[in-house]
């Protein structure tokens, strides 16, 4: 916005084109232009969306008309165009329950998720947490979130590991992927794998999913019971046919 209204200042004849690359909760309230932007032409010339729904919410925002296009997903097209190709194998012989961790670049989120998923497999046989870090993060973050952890439960906890390798190759592990501002929850439920949202008590909550494919608690007992429920309850067929549905292609569509 910064950028946008130093160059308009200058005079300088220059159109702006803003692409949404991803999805974005209701709650993300800086998404939103104000009626003050609006009636003063301080927005974009043109809004380029990844979804259908997005133009009907920015319209409904007061963004003209001639400004708004949708055009799709380039964040999401590979798992919106193969979402008719083979599930992955399931666990087989197999028999821990193996749950992924994926976290934001933001430290309070981070720490909040980390210690409320490790908090909720305490105790639980068969079960692997698997924590996985935002690439952009540095390794100071990373020891903050994992001693400050330690500090809360007051030991060291069971079965949980810092993972270092990418979250793609951790998606091809997990039965279950527990977020709460991560991107990551679309990946997951591609490839079959049911996604819970933590909720947040530090902060408001920013659920990128849809409401038709969304799962979400808030407490460590909730989300304690979901780990035990949701593997045998929501199976990769019925994820995916969620993602198949209008009310998901609305939210990304194909390019």
């Amino acid at each position: 916005k910064c950028l946008r209204e130093g160059i308009r200042r200058c005079g300088l004849k220059t159109q702006f084109i803003s692409y949404q690359t991803s999805t974005f909760a209701p709650t993300y309230l800086s998404f939103y232009p104000s009626r003050a932007e609006i009636s003063s032409g301080r927005i974009p010339d043109r809004l380029w969306t990844i979804g259908s729904a997005y133009v009907e919410l920015f319209r409904a925002q007061g963004v003209p008309e001639d400004r708004l296009l949708m055009v799709g997903s380039f964040r999401y097209h590979h798992f919106i165009e193969t979402r008719d190709a083979p599930l992955r194998s399931s666990r087989g012989a197999r028999q821990d329950l193996v749950v992924l961790c994926a976290t934001s670049i933001d430290y309070q989120e981070a720490l909040e998720l980390v210690f409320k998923a490790a908090a909720a497999v305490q105790g639980k046989t068969g079960v692997r947490l698997l924590v996985n870090f935002h690439p952009v993060t540095s390794r100071m973050f990373r020891m903050r979130v994992q001693e400050t952890v330690i500090s809360l439960l007051g030991r060291e906890p069971d079965g949980v590991e810092y993972a270092e390798a990418g979250v793609q190759d951790l998606l091809a592990r997990a039965d279950i992927v527990l977020y709460s501002a991560s991107g990551s929850v679309f990946e997951a439920m591609a490839m079959g794998v049911p996604a819970i949202y933590v909720g947040r008590d530090w902060a408001i909550d920013q659920d990128k999913a849809p409401n038709a494919v969304a799962i979400r608690c808030r407490t460590i007992s909730e989300l304690r019971m979901l780990i035990d429920d949701v593997p045998l309850k929501q199976r990769p067929q019925d994820i995916l046919r969620h993602l198949e549905a209008p009310a998901f292609d609305v939210t990304a569509s194909p390019i």
